[in-house]
């Protein structure tokens, strides 16, 4: 029997008895005693099946708990302690915390190039961001602000975000992880004072604004954070906004998409396992001048009596579960995360990277409601689902009807020689999208991790995806010291794998392996029946996967200098215009490069252009484009290339920059700089009395005049003249007798 069943009275009555020193080997296969000995599934199909019962779920999170508590007594039950003789304080009060490319809405109007939607990866679903358009009016995201704008710059209307409660409070708080067991410990953590736009999603005239604040005092154990999402009716006639509903999720925002007027938004909750492992810890006071053998049996009566507690406040946390009419029917079930069960992981403890807590990291929920005018009139409805993992924001990739989470996990191995080694798996978790409810529909797993969003994509029936495994490390036994040893045993390398969905199991039908040993994945893009990839160590190779063939291949393989951050095709495919570092042949960076491949034939691709912003003796160049596609911008028609651009000469202040360039992308010319918008003057960084709101660095163009967003402000740009047309500082009447002033933000 588990020791969990054997009550108070034994453990009295063990208590009684003569102890021993309990030394037992982690690869004793019979039950432990002092243990709870809980068996956790393996991943796999069964997640799936949610729960019928909210406390099904309640259960399994016992067991996590559970689990928690046997790996931390075994860990902690040989640590020595050393005691101190200042002021200890018991315990306060708990406080627990708990593939296509999309076109950019380009079309010809008046005198010149529109274009001003999101550079969404994916045509039909609108990936959710700080600024947006409809063509007539710009809405934006400032601070705790939503700001709307006509096209010249005037603010049309703008509301502040009604304050989160207790906004006012400054006393002095335990921080939101738990009781605070040591007085000089205790820090000052003020409630929140303001929310915090994350994104916008745009719907016709409906704006859902996305908004955080840090919750100091959030009364579950599953907290970090509370995402809400304030659902606006924009009037263009009278000019207003009129708040219809209001959202509220635990967790800090991750991301969101729009699919048909159906909004998904995704939010990711760490769950406070510290409060309960933390009194487990082997040199706390009341374990203070015990054996082994006596803290196992402390600690085990100390777990055994607050774990349904423990897991009701984690319950507390999905706050619709605390409803009567409460469904966990589409919160996938807990799992191991590995392709093992707890009991058996629970032998490897000495080997393992694995612990309860990689269980119940995070919890990510996914929160649907249609932004449908018709369906908010009748009474808002939002639904849940989600899943336990152990990356705190795992990648989000959806199509139209399916949605598909990638989160971080290992697969344990052995081999007969005694070697064993955890190998870096994604584990795959899809939902089914219909309407404004996400249903868990698939699962599985694949060697390696994503770069970003891009690595993943949806094609003829079956998902493409690419990884990269690490550099690995193993224990290797060695007969003579009787001692395991950790030696690297492979390199790094990459693959893409293409996975079909069999009977609610996402099953490997193809792969390309061994790309670019040594070298991590920089970037991906999926194009029709083609891929590409760029691995980088110390030069560029761009390998072209053919997906055409029934099992997929590489067709070619391209070295360069430097490497692409992002991957942007162009006229139809046959080209791939670029965004990156250039480097030297040792794999020194000297500038920040925009290069256009030809990939007409994909068994002969090669760089056909390029152009360098170099790296001097005293200055550095980014773009926000390499690691942001949201400040990415090509305009189809033009043929230019607007990015944000920033240089640092520190040797030499007065040539920095911050703003954007736009380059004119012509095959026959070569890559040249058409014009650059300096967004605010450097004299004007130093003065002006900045705000700590902040924007990140976007670009829209209306009828040839080019819309540039970032930091603070806004600039408007005659994209045939580079003439400014006019410029709008939002922090404008800042003043430091009555602000708090603040040094601008790049």
């Amino acid at each position: 029997a588990a020791a969990s069943s054997r009550g108070d009275a034994v453990i009295e009555e063990m208590e009684n008895a003569p102890l021993r020193a309990a030394a037992t080997s982690v690869r004793r296969t019979a039950a432990q005693p002092f243990r709870f000995n809980p068996k956790v599934k393996k991943f796999g199909q069964h997640v799936l099946n949610g729960y019928n019962s909210c406390n099904n779920l309640k259960s399994d999170v016992k067991k996590a708990l559970k689990l928690l508590a046997d790996t931390t007594i075994q860990q902690e039950k040989t640590n020595e302690c050393s005691y101190y003789p200042y002021p200890m304080y018991s315990a306060m009060a708990d406080t627990a915390v708990a593939s296509s490319t999309a076109s950019l809405g380009a079309a010809k109007t008046g005198g010149g190039e529109t274009s001003y939607a999101t550079n969404n990866q994916v045509e039909g679903v609108d990936e959710a961001d700080i600024v947006k358009s409809d063509g007539t009016f710009i809405y934006l995201g400032y601070g705790s602000d939503l700001i709307v704008t006509d096209l010249e710059g005037v603010t049309v209307t703008n509301i502040t975000l009604p304050p989160p409660p207790n906004s006012t409070n400054t006393d002095y708080q335990p921080m939101p992880y738990g009781p605070v067991y040591r007085g000089l410990m205790k820090m000052w953590s003020p409630g929140p004072s303001t929310r915090t736009v994350q994104s916008l999603l745009l719907h016709k005239d409906i704006v859902t604004v996305i908004a955080t604040y840090n919750d100091w005092q959030c009364d579950s154990a599953l907290c970090g954070g509370v995402t809400n999402a304030f659902i606006y009716k924009f009037n263009p006639d009278e000019k207003n906004l009129t708040l219809l509903t209001q959202i509220d999720i635990n967790g800090g925002y991750s991301n969101a998409r729009s699919i048909g007027g159906f909004a998904h938004i995704a939010t990711t909750a760490s769950v406070d396992t510290w409060s309960f492992s933390q009194q487990l810890y082997r040199c706390n006071e009341e374990y203070k001048n015990m054996t082994s053998a006596q803290y196992e049996v402390a600690a085990f009566k100390i777990a055994n009596a607050t774990v349904a507690k423990h897991a009701e406040e984690i319950m507390k946390g999905m706050t619709w579960t605390q409803s009567t009419s409460a469904s966990c029917k589409h919160v996938m079930q807990i799992s191991s995360l590995t392709n093992q069960d707890s009991q058996v992981m629970s032998h490897q403890q000495d080997l393992s990277l694995y612990g309860g807590e990689s269980i119940l990291q995070n919890f990510v929920q996914l929160t649907s409601f249609d932004m449908g005018q018709e369906y908010l009139q009748k009474g808002f409805i939002s639904s849940a689902s989600g899943a336990f993992t152990n990356a705190y924001s795992p990648q989000m990739y959806a199509t139209e009807d399916r949605l598909l989470l990638a989160s971080n996990g290992y697969s344990y191995k052995t081999f007969s020689n005694g070697t064993s080694y955890y190998d870096e798996y994604t584990y795959l978790m899809s939902f089914n999208l219909s309407g404004a409810v996400a249903t868990p529909n698939s699962v599985g797993k694949i060697p390696g991790y994503l770069n970003d969003q891009y690595s993943m994509d949806y094609f003829n029936g079956a998902y493409r995806i690419a990884t990269t495994s690490s550099q690995r490390w193993a224990t290797t036994y060695n007969s003579h010291t009787k001692y395991y040893s950790w030696e690297i045993v492979a390199d790094s390398k990459s693959q893409v794998v293409v996975l079909e969905e069999q009977s609610s199991k996402l099953v490997t039908t193809g792969s390309v392996n061994d790309l670019g040993k040594g070298e991590t994945i920089q970037s991906v893009r999926f194009f029709g029946d083609k891929g590409y990839v760029v691995t980088f160590r110390q030069v560029d190779p761009l390998y072209v996967i053919d997906f055409s063939a029934e099992k997929p291949k590489i067709a070619s393989e391209l070295k360069v200098t430097g490497f692409s951050d992002f991957m942007y095709p162009i006229k139809s495919g046959t080209f791939l215009l670029t965004v990156g570092n250039e480097a030297d042949v040792n794999g020194t960076l000297t500038g920040m490069k925009i290069s256009v491949f030809n990939v007409t034939d994909p068994s002969a691709p090669s760089e056909a252009e390029k152009y360098v912003v170099p790296f001097n003796s005293g200055s550095w160049a980014s773009s926000d484009a390499q690691w942001d596609p949201h400040a990415f911008r090509y305009l189809d028609q033009s043929e230019k290339l607007i990015i944000p651009l920033y240089v640092s000469n520190w040797e030499h202040p007065e040539n920095s920059f911050d703003g954007f360039v736009v380059y004119n992308i012509d095959l026959a010319a070569g890559i040249t700089l058409s014009g650059n918008v300096s967004q605010i003057d450097s004299n004007d960084m130093q003065r002006f009395c900045w705000g700590n709101s902040y924007l990140p660095s976007r670009s829209m163009v209306f009828a040839g005049d080019l819309v540039t967003f970032k930091t603070h402000s806004i600039v408007s740009t005659d994209l045939s003249t580079m003439k400014r047309n006019w410029e709008k500082n939002l922090d404008e009447g800042r003043d430091n007798r009555n602000y708090d002033c603040n040094m601008y933000l790049y």
